[in-house]
């Protein structure tokens, strides 16, 4: 059998841009970056790397994990394809 095929999913935010912003805002544009570039670094392995719209989704807001997940799932059912040919190309 052959090596493992890696699916990932990167649920990093984006750094939201914004000018003079506050101290909050600012600390969260800092994570959102270090995330990114952690994130990079830990992706590099993977076979499939699943990137759900999160865009407008603040973390911290439970209050919308539904709406989190209903886009994952959409990201994941979008990724079917490229997954079933990694699938394809390691079982030959």
């Amino acid at each position: 059998m052959g090596a493992d095929i890696v699916i990932a999913v990167d649920i990093s935010g984006k750094p939201s841009g914004k000018r003079n912003q506050g101290s909050v805002d600012l600390l969260l544009d800092t994570v959102s970056i270090m995330g990114a570039t952690l994130g990079n670094y830990e992706l590099r392995d993977a076979d499939v790397v699943i990137r759900p719209e999160i865009n407008g989704l603040p973390a911290a807001n439970f209050q919308q994990r539904h709406e989190a997940i209903l886009r994952g799932e959409k990201a994941g059912f979008a990724a079917i394809a490229q997954i079933r040919e990694v699938i394809k190309a390691h079982s030959q």
